[in-house]
């Protein structure tokens, strides 16, 4: 699995989550691991390609998906990429 599918597949994780100290302490994790790491790993493209992104979402012109098609379409790339 790369590492956009990794991360996709925790965020989807992160959705089903609804216990407020589980999300705590993950948030408290991934604070500890960021620490010292500077904001400016983000790169001015890739800010921009979030803006576009949530800007076409926002209008409408992107729909989102549900949390199972999500993972059939993780597991079919997953299934892709191990092929290669």
């Amino acid at each position: 699995m790369d590492s956009a599918a990794r991360k996709w597949s925790i965020t989807e994780q992160l959705a089903l989550i609804s216990d407020d100290s589980v999300l705590e302490q993950i948030q408290r994790f991934i604070a500890k691991k960021l620490r010292g790491v500077a904001e400016a790993e983000i790169s001015d493209e890739e800010i921009a390609e979030f803006d576009r992104h949530h800007a076409a979402y926002m209008r409408g012109d992107l729909k989102g998906i549900s949390g199972k098609e999500s993972v059939k379409r993780l597991r079919k790339a997953q299934v892709r990429d191990e092929a290669l």
